[in-house]
């Protein structure tokens, strides 16, 4: 793992550029180390995708990202992603596609959302936030 201030840049050498912190340190890394068997969870009975800026997944009529760590390059491209599908629906005389997306994210990554408000509103828009895990010990 490598700190940089320049994200996109990495994007080219490393494929993958998450946000965390000191204190969500270890708990990110271990989100990462999951994230392939998550995205097959998430994906279910569905189609797992290989390019990146399309998706994880897609099952029935959605496109599904799962940014199970704060993957700053997927939340670019899920919401990319969905400026896109908004143009096609906005555009006249264009048959609108059956084609939506869902994200799942984690509940301290929520502010991310908040710098694309113009997209969280659109209808068959589906996100979903991962509830923290109980400890049955109450720890």
């Amino acid at each position: 793992m490598r700190w940089s201030r320049a994200p996109i840049r990495l994007r080219k050498l490393y494929g993958q550029v998450y946000l965390t912190t000191p204190a969500r340190f270890r708990q990110d890394l271990d989100r990462i180390l999951s994230l392939p068997g998550e995205i097959q969870a998430r994906c279910g009975d569905g189609i797992l995708l290989r390019d990146p800026a399309q998706g994880d997944y897609e099952r029935g009529y959605y496109r599904g990202f799962v940014c199970y760590a704060a993957d700053l390059l997927k939340y670019v491209y899920f919401f990319s992603a969905v400026r896109a599908l908004m143009r096609l629906l906005d555009a006249p005389n264009t048959p609108s596609p059956s084609l939506r997306y869902e994200i799942y994210i984690q509940s301290e990554d929520k502010k991310l959302l908040a710098l694309y408000p113009d997209c969280l509103d659109l209808e068959g828009l589906n996100i979903y936030v991962y509830q923290p895990k109980e400890d049955p010990a109450g720890h």
